[in-house]
C-alpha cells in the first residue's frame, strides 16, 4: 500500500504536476512575491510574508542550536497564532 502511494506521488513530480519544492522553499518564494503584503493576521499583530521566512529562520536556527535535526520527531502542541505558524514553517 506504502509502496503504491509513493509510486503515485513520484508520478506528480515526473509528469510537472508539482514542483520538487520544500514548504521552506516556497515560503522563500511568497517572501520575495509578496514581500510587504501580510501573510498572518493575529489580534492586534500583523506579519509580512517577510518577517514570517525572517523569523521562520530565526526560529529554526534556534532549533538546530538546541540539537534539532532532520528525521526527528516534533509534536507542536501550542495555540492557533502568529506563533503557531511561525514554529511550523521553521520545523519544515
Amino acid at each position: 500500500m506504502v509502496e503504491k502511494v509513493f509510486n503515485q506521488l513520484n508520478s506528480h513530480y515526473k509528469e510537472n504536476v508539482w514542483e520538487e519544492k520544500t514548504l521552506g522553499d516556497i515560503l522563500v518564494d511568497w517572501a520575495e512575491c509578496y514581500r510587504d503584503q501580510v501573510a498572518i493576521v493575529d489580534e492586534d499583530r500583523e506579519i509580512t510574508y517577510y518577517e514570517l521566512n525572517e523569523l521562520a529562520n530565526r526560529y529554526a536556527n534556534g532549533f538546530v542550536k538546541q540539537g534539532i535535526t532532520k528525521g526527528d520527531k516534533i509534536v507542536l502542541q501550542i495555540p492557533n497564532s502568529w506563533a503557531f505558524v511561525v514554529t511550523a514553517f521553521a520545523l519544515f
